[in-house]
């Protein structure tokens, strides 16, 4: 159109090539203005295991002062922190519109493949605003490392340690529950068991007492990683992972032994944590060196 108005000396022609022009124009001024000054955050629940999916937490910050951020498409995707790469599952969350100065949160289904130590490199941010003519991309690197822990898998090996376990009968354990024997006498506070209530101090103090008692807990069970019976490793790792996370969910003690390294059992979060980022991080010469050695039972 520009060859021919300058032919044809159209003052029509030019006219409307120059408002093209300056519609372009507008376009890649505030599309370009749109993605500016747009940060990431990301957060990764507590526990994030292998080949299942979580919700992982975006947060969009505009930090222009004056122009809203609309349209912003966010891609992110994971890898494997180390040498050899493994590519995740990515994630898109859209935000249609947020205002200057303000934030916005989406989540969105995001997957690691594979146990271990993952990344997320760098984050893309997108957007066709302001009137879909070109699509407009800016790369944030922000490196993220998080511990992948096995995929939970149900076998046989959870059943035989909680049969060990019930054999040996129940024990009392130091914290406070509504289980055993009676550890103190403490004020009523609201939802504490109306059964729990201890009459004869609360006639005597003048307030509704309750009765603190000990919980019951199972005997304590130890898994030793070299004494499974089961020769794959990935398949190890997992049958451990799902027996520790039901174990100590049904408040049985758990302890893991491997090689020189012995966790004591116990039942707290950190100490399942600790459980199984041990399990996350048995690396490739372990597990080469282990699948040459004939499974021990």
């Amino acid at each position: 159109m520009g060859v021919g108005a300058s032919n044809t000396g159209n003052n029509l022609i030019f006219m409307v090539v120059s408002a093209l022009l300056g519609l372009m124009g507008i376009s890649g001024f505030f599309g370009r203005r749109n993605i500016q000054r747009v940060d990431i955050e990301l957060e990764f629940p507590a526990e994030v295991y292998a080949g299942i999916p979580f919700p992982l937490k975006i947060r969009l910050v505009n930090r222009k002062t004056f122009l809203h951020a609309s349209l912003i498409r966010v891609r992110v995707d994971g890898g494997e922190a180390g040498a050899n790469a493994g590519a995740a599952v990515g994630a898109e969350a859209i935000f249609p519109f947020v205002e200057a100065g303000d934030d916005a949160v989406k989540y969105a289904d995001f997957t690691f493949p594979s146990r271990g130590r993952r990344s997320v490199e760098s984050v893309t941010i997108g957007s066709v605003y302001p009137f879909n003519f070109f699509t407009r991309y800016r790369t944030l690197k922000m490196p993220r490392e998080v511990i992948v822990f096995p995929m939970p898998k149900r076998c046989a090996l959870a059943g035989v340690f909680e049969r060990r376990s019930a054999a040996r009968g129940e024990t009392t354990s130091a914290r406070t529950g509504f289980d055993s024997e009676t550890l103190s006498i403490r004020p009523y506070t609201a939802g504490d068991p109306l059964k729990y209530i201890s009459w004869k101090a609360t006639a005597k103090t003048g307030r509704l007492m309750t009765k603190e008692t000990a919980s019951s807990a199972c005997e304590p069970v130890i898994i030793d990683y070299e004494n499974t019976g089961i020769a794959d490793i990935e398949e190890r790792l997992s049958c451990i992972a799902y027996a520790v996370l039901n174990m100590i969910r049904k408040n049985v003690p758990v302890g893991f032994k491997m090689g020189q390294r012995f966790y004591k059992p116990d039942t707290s979060p950190r100490h399942k944590t600790a459980i199984l980022t041990e399990l996350a991080g048995v690396d490739a010469a372990i597990i080469g060196r282990a699948q040459t050695a004939p499974p021990t039972g």
